[in-house]
């Protein structure tokens, strides 16, 4: 009937929303739901817990049974098709931990992704050297081969990225000095073309000056936020970390981190504004 995954992908959290919400429009039990299909409860339990991948046939059926309409049930068979389709950075398997899998599934699907860099320039908005430079501090044991790999999955990742990007930036993380002046100088240039045109290619650049009020977010790390453009699919939250990620969609914790993001970018200057000056090294 179903075969285990992993881990859902956007996708098939899509589908698993929409056959719990046609179920529940239907006025059906899930043991009513599973006696006319013909399986156990659990069945139906974890496929709308979008915890196995259900066949086309076995979506189709249920369709039929909560009365689906023919243009909602080809949605949600393309849905399904989509889940079913190995994501783009299967290729670089061997180098993604298995825990980012779903990361990778939400940044290239989503509709909007806020992101906070106090820090350091985010990965999606990284020049290659500047990327270079920060990918040797975190894997120190790597040698220039593997490094190399993991800085195409950079590249890779910031050309699968989905919708809008709204990132908002400390004065921290857009003076610090990576590398050397060349290293730096091609960095701020990338950033520069988004602040002397914001929205070129979706992309939308803040950044918060020292001087600045405090902020909530001052009092955590660096943070991402997704918006899928499904109703199904709830915001996600991302905090990052050395290491290992948090991510959730507590409607309560994201919106937190919503309302904070929203201080943040009040508390900076317009996206037009131009870049501050790299301070030289102590």
């Amino acid at each position: 009937m179903s075969r285990p995954r992993s881990g859902p992908t956007t996708a098939l959290r899509v589908v698993a929303k929409e056959l719990l919400r046609h179920r529940e429009r239907a006025g059906m039990t899930l043991a009513a739901a599973a006696q006319a299909l013909g399986v156990h409860t659990q069945t139906i339990i974890r496929t709308e817990r979008a915890q196995t991948m259900p066949r086309r046939a076995t979506v189709a059926q249920l369709a039929r049974i909560y009365g689906v309409g023919d243009e909602e049930t080809r949605a949600l068979l393309d849905w399904l098709d989509h889940a079913q389709q190995p994501g783009w950075w299967h290729a670089y398997r061997r180098i993604v931990p298995e825990h980012m899998d779903g990361l990778m599934d939400l940044e290239t699907e989503a509709e909007l992704i806020r992101i906070y860099a106090p820090a350091v320039v985010p990965e999606l908005l990284r020049a290659p050297g500047y990327a270079r430079q920060l990918l040797a501090m975190r894997r120190p044991r790597a040698g220039p081969g593997e490094l190399d790999r993991h800085l195409e999955l950079v590249r890779q990742r910031q050309q699968h990225r989905g919708g809008r990007l709204w990132v908002v930036l400390e004065e921290a993380a857009v003076c610090r000095p990576v590398g050397g002046a060349k290293v730096m100088a091609e960095q701020r240039e990338h950033l520069a073309r988004y602040v002397a045109e914001p929205g070129r290619d979706g992309v939308t650049v803040q950044w918060i000056p020292f001087g600045t009020a405090p902020h909530p977010l001052m009092l955590g790390g660096p943070l991402e936020i997704y918006r899928h453009p499904h109703r199904a699919v709830p915001d996600h939250l991302v905090l990052r970390g050395l290491t290992e990620q948090t991510v959730t969609d507590d409607a309560d914790t994201v919106m937190t981190h919503v309302a904070a993001m929203d201080t943040a970018a009040s508390r900076g200057h317009p996206p037009t504004t131009a870049l501050p000056r790299v301070r030289s090294h102590a």
